[in-house]
């Protein structure tokens, strides 16, 4: 048992009354208003998941019947803050970056968030770094990251530097050799549907059990292209039996031929967003970061990971993710209901992404309003 063994019952119960069932992505964001501590999640993961399970089982005669018994763990406070809430751990020059993927059109979501982004670099008279996060080559384009420029301008936003992670594959490389030398890496030549089945059993994969020196040749020829694409991966040493599922040897990097818009050719062997992002934060001097609870589960991983290559860990503030009813805003999705010509474009009335928005009518200050914190300029 855990100490938030209540809470949990009484969130899980009160969710999957009112959607049918209930997982731990929807619970946890909760219980960090009962004091639960990140370094603490994977504590108590086992024993969320399991009420999870037991209240997924049940019929929901039985969840009202059983939520009446946890009702008084799940009074949420409410939280009224006026203007920009103080930031935590503020020490020199504050420093915030706004870091899309320029593989799709950004949405209202996005731009709520990278308003806040700018607008704490401002509260605190610091610097607010654009960086696009180009590292998969398939879905980069240069009309995605042309785009991500104009409508971040159009929003009112007034970067202090550009930053292109790509740029960095060379830091990238050499702080993933380190990794390799240090025993905290290593090549897996594993199919992907292998390495998902260990994963899912909570299984060590052969091939973490490699010596270093072959690790390091293969890591080379992965670079000289010797492997075909799927042929190779580079896996963080993590912890196999983790209730939270990222931190299960993942991958860090893969091999992709794609032409990339900007390095072209130059690169083979690509860093993926977890690997990237948390290295980029810290190489540029990030110091804080303010992101959506769907990043919440990764706060784990990418502390390990810079703990490992000895980089300063910004400051994490997650926020409530903006759900928008009635749009989609997946860029997956997307591209198919393109594809089906089930919508015209990107910027479709029907969508929600800012040039869609744009096309309609709206104008920056509409983005402004609904961003409540706005009101600090």
């Amino acid at each position: 048992m855990s100490k938030y063994d209540n809470e949990i019952w009484a969130y899980a119960l009160k969710n999957a009354l009112e959607f049918g069932s209930t997982d731990a992505g929807k619970v946890l964001p909760k219980l960090f208003r009962h004091g639960l501590e990140k370094k603490d999640i994977g504590k108590i993961m086992a024993d969320m998941n399991k009420i999870i399970g037991n209240i997924n089982s049940m019929n929901y005669d039985v969840m009202a019947k059983e939520f009446s018994k946890y009702e008084q763990y799940a009074l949420e406070r409410d939280i009224k803050e006026e203007g920009l809430p103080e930031l935590e751990n503020v020490k020199g020059k504050v420093v915030t970056r706004l870091a899309p993927e320029p593989s799709k059109y950004n949405h209202i979501g996005h731009a709520l968030v990278f308003l806040i982004q700018y607008l704490y670099a401002k509260k605190y008279k610091g610097e607010c770094i654009l960086r696009a996060d180009d590292t998969n080559p398939e879905k980069s384009t240069l009309d995605f990251y042309n785009s991500m420029k104009e409508d971040l301008s159009w929003l009112g936003i007034k970067w202090d530097k550009e930053i292109i992670a790509s740029d960095g594959m060379n830091d990238y490389y050499k702080y993933a050799e380190y990794l390799i030398k240090s025993k905290n890496a290593f090549v897996c030549s594993c199919s992907q549907e292998k390495v998902r089945e260990l994963r899912e059993k909570m299984q060590e994969c052969p091939c973490r059990n490699k010596k270093t020196e072959d690790n390091l040749k293969e890591w080379e020829e992965m670079l000289e292209r010797k492997f075909k694409e799927g042929g190779r991966t580079l896996r963080l040493k993590g912890d196999t039996k983790s209730n939270n599922g990222v931190m299960r040897d993942p991958i860090i990097f893969r091999i992709s031929y794609a032409k990339h818009f900007m390095q072209e050719d130059k690169y083979c062997v690509w860093p993926v967003y977890d690997f990237e992002n948390p290295i980029a934060d810290a190489i540029n001097g990030v110091t804080h970061v303010i992101r959506s609870k769907e990043f919440e589960m990764r706060y784990e991983l990418h502390e390990h990971l810079l703990r490992l290559l000895k980089l300063k860990m910004p400051n994490i503030r997650e926020i409530g993710r903006y759900q928008i009813t009635g749009a989609e805003t997946q860029g997956r999705v997307i591209r198919e209901m393109i594809e089906k010509k089930e919508v015209i474009g990107w910027d479709d009335p029907r969508l929600v992404t800012i040039r869609a928005l744009r096309r309609r009518g709206f104008v920056p200050e509409m983005f402004q309003e609904q961003n409540p914190f706005f009101s600090v300029l």
